[in-house]
C-alpha cells in the first residue's frame, strides 16, 4: 500500500540513549492519523501482545468537557514510538551533537505503525470532543522495539492510574533494573501466567489478567493479585511450601519445581471443595480473595510432607484437605468458630484471613492420627 508522509520541523534531543528523542507538535486530527492504541492481549500462541490498559470512559469524558472550555491547555506531550520508517532530516549546522533542528517525515497509512506509548486517554478525549485542529505537544522516538516500547510504557506510567492487573501482566517482560517489590512479584506473574495458559492445569484460564478478553471473563473469576500474593508470600517465607525452590544466594526460581507443586495443589482443592470451585466470589468465597489467600496458608501446611512427583501426590493431598473441609463454607453457611460469620461476609481483610487461616489449621491438626 502506498503511504503518505506527514512533514513536521522538529527538535531532536540526544540523551545518551540508542534512540534519540524528537520534541513537535501536530494537530489532533494529524495525530489520529499516523497513531494506533497497542492494547495488552494475548496472540494466537498466548504470548503478550501491546501494554496499553482499557480506555477509562470518564476519564476521558472529563479531559473531553475541559478541552470544550477557552481555558483549555494540555500541557503534556503525546508520548509516541514512531516506526523505523519515519525519518529526521537535521536542519542545524551548530555542530551540537546532542541536539538539533530538522525535519520530520513520518508515512501515513490505513494501518499505521506508529503506537502510542501514552496519552491515548487525552487522544480520545480529543476525538470526543472534536477538537481536530488543537495543536498537542509531542515526544517521540524511532522504533520498532516493542519491548522497549512496553519499558517505556511502564516507567512513564509507574505512580498513576495503571491497574495492578497491568503491571502484574507487564512485569515478566520489562527488564531490570526494578525496585525490589516489583521485581519479588515477577516470578509469581510467570507462574500465574504458566498456570493460567496450561491446559492441564486446574487453573487453566481461571486468572484474571488485564489481557483477559471481555468473552473470556466470566470463566476468569480469580484476581492475579490474589494467587501473586499467596505465591509471593510461599517464596519468600521460609516456612513457605515453595521456599525450597527459590535459591536466596542467586534469586533463581524453579520454575517447573514450583509450578508442580501448585498444581497438585489447586488440582486437589478442585476435586475436594468441586461444588465451589469455579463459581464468581459473589457465589463462592473459595474463588475470593480470601479463599485464595485462606488455602494458600493451607497449601504452606500441608505441601511440606507431599512430594509433588509422588503417583499418589494428589490422593495424599486430599487426604489432607478432607480433615477440615466439612467445617468449610464457602458457598453458603456460617463459620462457626468465627462467631457465626456468615459465609457472604468473609473479607479478604488480614483479620478475616488470619482468623480462618488459624481456625481450619486448628480443625486440620485436630483431625491428624494420633
Amino acid at each position: 500500500m502506498k503511504k503518505d508522509v506527514l512533514e513536521t520541523n522538529a527538535f531532536r534531543l540526544d540523551q545518551g540513549a540508542s534512540h534519540p528523542l524528537y520534541l513537535f507538535s501536530l494537530r489532533a486530527s494529524e495525530l489520529s492519523q499516523i497513531t494506533t492504541v497497542f492494547r495488552a492481549g494475548r496472540d494466537d500462541q498466548g504470548d503478550l501482545k501491546g501494554y496499553q490498559r482499557t480506555e477509562s470512559d470518564r476519564y476521558i469524558s472529563d479531559i473531553a468537557e475541559y478541552l470544550g472550555t477557552e481555558r483549555a491547555v494540555l500541557p503534556n506531550s503525546i508520548v509516541l514510538s514512531l516506526s523505523s520508517e519515519a525519518q529526521f532530516r537535521s536542519h542545524d549546522h551548530s555542530g551540537l551533537r546532542e541536539r538539533g533542528i530538522g525535519q520530520l517525515e513520518v508515512p501515513v497509512s490505513e494501518d499505521p505503525d506508529n503506537r502510542i506509548v501514552d496519552g491515548q486517554q487525552r487522544m480520545l478525549a480529543l476525538a470526543q470532543n472534536a477538537q481536530e485542529n488543537f495543536p498537542v505537544p509531542v515526544t517521540a522516538i524511532i522504533s520498532d522495539d516493542v519491548p522497549l516500547e512496553r519499558e517505556l510504557f511502564f516507567r512513564v506510567n509507574r505512580g498513576r492510574s495503571v491497574s495492578s492487573s497491568l503491571v502484574n501482566e507487564l512485569l515478566p517482560v520489562i527488564n531490570p533494573p526494578l525496585p525490589e517489590k516489583l521485581q519479588d512479584r515477577k516470578i509469581p506473574s510467570i507462574l500465574c501466567e504458566r498456570l493460567n495458559r496450561d491446559p492441564s492445569s486446574p487453573l487453566y484460564g481461571m486468572i484474571r489478567r488485564a489481557s483477559t478478553p471481555k468473552s473470556k471473563r466470566a470463566e476468569a473469576v480469580i484476581k492475579d493479585s490474589s494467587l501473586m500474593g499467596v505465591i509471593q508470600e510461599s517464596l519468600s517465607s521460609p516456612s513457605g511450601c515453595l521456599f525450597a525452590y527459590h535459591n536466596i544466594a542467586t534469586g533463581e526460581v524453579d520454575i517447573d519445581g514450583a509450578a508442580e507443586v501448585l498444581t497438585v495443589f489447586w488440582g486437589s482443592v478442585r476435586e475436594v471443595f468441586d461444588k465451589a470451585w469455579g463459581l464468581p466470589a459473589k457465589r463462592s468465597r473459595l474463588m475470593h480473595s480470601a479463599g485464595i489467600q485462606v488455602m494458600g496458608q493451607m497449601m504452606d501446611l500441608i505441601m511440606p510432607s507431599v512430594s509433588p512427583t509422588a503417583p499418589d501426590a494428589k490422593e495424599q493431598v486430599v487426604c489432607e484437605l478432607e480433615r477440615f473441609a466439612p467445617a468449610c463454607r464457602w458457598t453458603s453457611g456460617s463459620w462457626e468458630r468465627l462467631g457465626g460469620l456468615a459465609w457472604n461476609d468473609l473479607k479478604g481483610t488480614k483479620q478475616h484471613v488470619t482468623a480462618l487461616s488459624k481456625h481450619l489449621a486448628d480443625i486440620y491438626y485436630e483431625n491428624l492420627p494420633s
